[in-house]
């Protein structure tokens, strides 16, 4: 089965799943997002410890970047915090936790891939400009990013 998925309509949902996987077989999909993973978590090589220890270390990393999620649409498009769509220019994600891992996950996200945190940080200011409010703490964590 394949299914396109949107949080802004279910023609960008359509244009989503065209884009992404409509000409692809099961395989062709498995094997691409295989590669991004291992592209991914090559990023950082473990020297030492034992087999137990890496297979943890690498679980836990893998796991520190399944979140926040990406919202925007191939097209750019995104439901803001008011709810309107729009399309800012850059890739629009959810929320990270504000609880106290990001003190080292989004320090973390930005020396492994920089482009996703500064499209964090603007998903964030968007929606903080918006609210008209912003954990104090993100700036210092922006700033350190920046």
């Amino acid at each position: 089965m394949k299914v396109g998925f949107s949080y802004v309509s279910i023609e960008n949902a359509k244009k989503n799943l065209e884009v992404e996987m409509l000409s692809k077989n099961f395989d062709q999909v498995k094997n691409e997002a295989t590669e991004k993973w291992n592209i991914l978590l090559s990023k950082i090589k473990v020297t030492g410890g034992t087999a137990d220890q890496k297979q943890t270390f690498y679980s836990t990393f893998y796991r520190s970047f399944l979140w926040p999620i990406l919202l925007s649409d191939e097209n750019g498009e995104f439901r803001n915090a008011k709810g309107d769509i729009i399309n800012k220019g850059f890739k629009y994600y959810s929320d990270p936790s504000f609880w106290d891992d990001y003190r080292n996950k989004l320090i973390l996200l930005g020396m492994i891939s920089p482009d996703v945190a500064a499209d964090v940080i603007k998903s964030i200011t968007d929606r903080g400009e918006i609210k008209g409010f912003m954990p104090t703490f993100f700036m210092e964590i922006t700033l350190r990013l920046l």
